[in-house]
């Protein structure tokens, strides 16, 4: 018997079909990669904007970038705004604002956006969506600002005034006197400049001599001790005229609060973990139930510092329905590169090196027990929540409800009495 090999026919056929086959997968597959390569900027520019658009703590340039370089800048900045997250909302509206000439007419979508923004909690994207409210002659504009001028944050207030001098003095004149009861005497020293310039009356009051000077002990803020006298009586003396004259400016508010315009926002804070000095792990979900008060601050940012005293205060008065978190940044490094607000560059010849976790840990636990932080304290050298909601400035500091959402972020030292009152908005 022959036992030589030998090919069958049906061998041959079956092994020329597989390579039939091979060649037609190669064959398809280079026609696709052929076909999608005049496309390849197009779906990298889609990876950008899904990466870089809706990140939690993505850089400022990058963002920018990515919007300004698609396709559809508008589809672009909604998409930022959608994020939920601090640095692509604001930076969507400065790059908006950039855009402007180029996007006319706004499409409705993006009107929509901006008036939302003017009731953010977020106070630097109010900012923004103010201004940007005034360029585009928005309807809805006067009875925006109007709706500012009852905000318990005085800074919104004084936000909102500086706006007013666009208006007609029958706008602006009934906004701007409603001010004149008010606590803060750079917020009646404004109000009594708009009033002055529509009236063309001199009330006595100086915006010079109501600003606040920084207190050398405390280094908070603080007003010389007549400032607050001289701004009554300037306040006093423009209540008399407006009375006088009420038939040339009668005092009737322009719409009030505003019962057409979107609820205001909040957003969610998402989960944090929190690495307490004590070496305990908190989550913010924990503290549902409660009140919490996000501050972010470092040992050597002196407006911080100066606010320990007004953030124990708040914990003393409120020890069982608000919660105070002083996340500690000490360790993450400035735009400058700098650590611990000293020039620091780990690594590079001629400078010291960046402390250990474990030396920052112990730093900041002796800073908080020699200035009697007596509420929890974080934190967090990686830049891991601060990244999601710093954006860079100190101190920045989130109020958060019971449920877990976010009703203002805001940068900047606030008084215990500004404090309470936004708490009690919650």
């Amino acid at each position: 018997m022959n036992t030589s090999s030998t090919s069958s026919p049906r061998t041959d056929s079956g092994e020329k079909g597989r390579r039939r086959r091979t060649s037609w997968f190669w064959f398809v597959l280079l026609l696709l990669v052929a076909g999608a390569w005049p496309f390849r900027g197009i779906f990298r520019q889609s990876l950008l904007e899904r990466t870089a658009l809706i990140a939690e703590a993505p850089s400022s340039d990058v963002v920018s970038q990515t919007i300004e370089g698609s396709p559809d800048p508008a589809a672009a900045i909604l998409a930022a705004w959608s994020s939920g997250f601090v640095v692509p909302r604001t930076v969507a509206l400065q790059v908006l604002n950039q855009l402007l000439p180029r996007l006319k007419p706004l499409p409705q979508n993006l009107q929509e956006m901006i008036l939302s923004a003017s009731l953010d909690p977020d106070n630097s994207v109010r900012e923004l969506a103010l201004g940007l409210l005034g360029q585009i002659g928005h309807p809805q504009y006067t009875q925006v600002l109007a709706s500012q001028l009852t905000n318990a944050d005085p800074e919104i207030r004084l936000l909102a005034l500086r706006h007013l001098k666009d208006l007609p003095g029958s706008a602006g004149v009934p906004m701007a006197a409603s001010q004149l009861d008010a606590d803060d005497p750079r917020v009646i020293g404004t109000a009594l400049n708009l009033l002055g310039r529509w009236t063309q009356q001199d009330f006595g009051v100086r915006l010079a001599d109501t600003v606040s000077v920084n207190q050398e002990i405390r280094g908070l803020p603080e007003f010389k001790p007549t400032t607050r006298e001289m701004a009554l009586a300037g306040a006093v003396r423009a209540k008399r005229w407006l009375a006088e004259h009420a038939s040339e400016f009668p005092l009737i508010p322009p719409g009030g609060s505003g019962s057409n315009l979107p609820p205001a926002l909040t957003l969610d804070a998402g989960q944090m973990e929190l690495h307490l000095i004590d070496g305990k792990i908190v989550h913010l979900s924990d503290f549902r139930g409660h009140r919490v008060i996000v501050n972010f601050w470092t040992t050597w940012c002196s407006a911080c510092v100066a606010e320990i005293p007004i953030l124990a205060e708040l914990q003393r008065r409120h020890p069982d329905d608000l919660v105070v978190l002083g996340v500690s940044l000490d360790g993450v490094p400035d735009e400058h590169g700098h650590v611990g607000g000293h020039d620091v560059h780990p690594g590079e010849e001629g400078h010291e090196e960046a402390p250990t976790l474990k030396e920052l840990q112990k730093q900041v636990a002796r800073f908080a027990e020699r200035r009697g932080m007596t509420y929890r304290v974080a934190m967090d050298p990686k830049n891991l929540i601060g990244g999601r909601f710093n954006g860079g400035e100190l101190p920045t500091t989130l109020l958060i409800d019971a449920h877990g959402r976010i009703h203002r972020r805001f940068i900047g030292a606030r008084e215990a009495s500004v404090f309470e009152a936004m708490l009690a908005e919650l």
